[in-house]
């Protein structure tokens, strides 16, 4: 789970593939209280958060990928599997026939493109194009994959 100060973080461990709420408007307190329940971590830049919940909270640094290394070498990106979940919901996504989608994307997509998925929570439709290369990219060269 993840407080307000890590939204860039939220996004590349869905990007991930790992289950990764956010509670962006929520005070800190409550937010803490939220990860016990439901037996999570909290993500935060707040050195006032990790002092509420010391053994629950991961202070992150400032910068995205260093986040990202810090994480990694606490464990907490074995079983990634990218481009699992909605980056924007976190629901897991599942694959949907060519066909169902096909006025659903734009007409370039559809005929270059076989595989799509969908969120079943949020209704979005994914497909690997160019920014997913760029992505995976950015993860080999900041060697978090």
């Amino acid at each position: 789970m993840s407080d307000g100060t890590c939204g860039d973080v939220v996004k590349w461990l869905r990007i991930l593939g790992l289950d990764t709420t956010a509670k962006f408007h929520n005070p800190a307190p409550l937010v803490l209280k939220e990860a016990i329940s439901e037996d999570r971590v909290l993500l935060t830049r707040s050195a006032t958060i990790k002092e509420l919940g010391r053994e629950r909270v991961i202070l992150l640094p400032e910068k995205t990928m260093e986040s990202l290394h810090k994480l990694k070498e606490a464990g907490f990106l074995q079983g990634a599997t990218p481009f699992t979940r909605c980056l924007v919901c976190n629901t897991p996504l599942k694959d949907i026939a060519r066909e169902e989608i096909r006025d659903r994307v734009p007409p370039y997509i559809y005929q270059t493109h076989t595989e799509f998925k969908i969120c079943p929570d949020c209704d979005r439709i994914f497909w690997s194009g160019t920014h997913v290369e760029n992505m995976l990219r950015c993860l080999k060269n900041a060697n978090i994959i």
